[in-house]
């Protein structure tokens, strides 16, 4: 199928092969369901939505393909919430915070966005999403937020970022070690009232992710479900991803609400495909979202003690990339 072909559908879900088990899914007619479904959306401050649809695999054809797209950057105030937050580190009061801002992208087609979000190499989690009420998003996630396969749960948090040729300095990075420690630990925290006495494990502290653009260092933290532990209870002991608010998490998402001008709406939030009794989230980074004025894309990064307000703003404009 086209690309192009999709902004004729009043509702759908097209997900990346990291969702489909190595192929695109095209979830067709979404109609909203409750508390069960095959398509689960959360906003990052919303309640979860449920949507049953029609899923099938398809191959698709990036038709809509531009190399003009444009962005305008909302940079004020970044580096002054990056002193903010190192104030309130300093008091005690948090140990880190992830700070977003948002660019703006004008005089793009939905396809266009998508095609030029996936020129360089498809992202593990990409989607394209447009809700029965009109609201709509297109992700170009590598984060993948949990994964339930019979009743083993597993998580994938995701921080440090840097440009591809400076792998061996993020290697050495003890700020960013650190950083995904702390998200780590967060992780496992929230998932050990889901699973047995013990069984929560970090199976790898850190590892590296090399994408087109950027390497990401993550970590995989994995445990076994208590009986009848549903996919609905584990979104919501686990939304919002501590690698997209930081630890404490609710002194975190405090912070957050303060310092941010706008509300994130489906940036940072998540997306779910369920298959049976398995199921695959993402955490909706690397993604914009439709207004009338256009579409909005978040970016940002974990703030600790140690940030420098000046690079903190260069790792933020580092994740446009993917834009440009």
């Amino acid at each position: 199928m086209n690309l192009s072909e999709l902004e004729y559908m009043d509702s759908f879900a097209l997900l990346s092969p990291g969702f489909g088990d190595g192929h695109y899914l095209l979830c067709e007619s979404l109609h909203p369901s409750g508390s069960n479904g095959n398509i689960v959306v959360q906003p990052f401050e919303g309640p979860a939505q449920w949507f049953i649809s029609s899923a099938r695999e398809v191959t698709v054809n990036m038709d809509a393909a531009r190399s003009d797209i444009s962005f305008s950057a909302d940079e004020a105030g970044y580096c002054e919430g990056v002193e903010t937050i190192r104030a309130k580190i300093a008091a005690g009061d948090v140990y880190q915070v992830n700070l977003t801002m948002r660019a703006t992208v004008n005089d793009v087609t939905g396809a266009e966005l998508f095609a030029a979000l996936c020129k360089t190499a498809v992202p593990r989690f990409a989607a394209w999403v447009r809700l029965p009420d009109g609201n709509e998003f297109i992700s170009a996630s590598p984060e993948m937020f949990f994964e339930k396969t019979g009743n083993t749960l597993h998580c994938q948090p995701m921080k440090g970022t840097a440009p591809k040729d400076k792998k061996d300095w993020l290697e050495k990075s003890e700020k960013d070690a650190a950083e995904l420690a702390m998200i780590t630990d967060l992780i496992r925290n929230d998932m050990t009232p889901l699973c047995n006495p013990r069984s929560v494990k970090v199976t790898h502290e850190r590892r590296f992710i090399e994408l087109p653009y950027v390497v990401q260092a993550v970590s995989d933290v994995e445990g076994t479900l208590l009986p009848d532990i549903s996919t609905g209870e584990i979104l919501r002991a686990l939304h919002p991803c501590g690698s997209v608010t930081g630890a404490p998490k609710q002194a975190a998402l405090e912070l957050i609400q303060s310092l941010e001008s706008t509300k994130r709406k489906y940036y940072c939030g998540s997306l779910g495909f369920i298959n049976g009794h398995n199921a695959i989230f993402s955490i909706l980074i690397r993604t914009a979202y439709k207004t009338t004025n256009g579409w909005i894309y978040g970016t940002g990064g974990g703030i600790v003690w140690d940030s420098d307000p000046q690079l903190e703003l260069e790792e933020a404009r580092m994740k446009m990339g993917i834009l440009k």
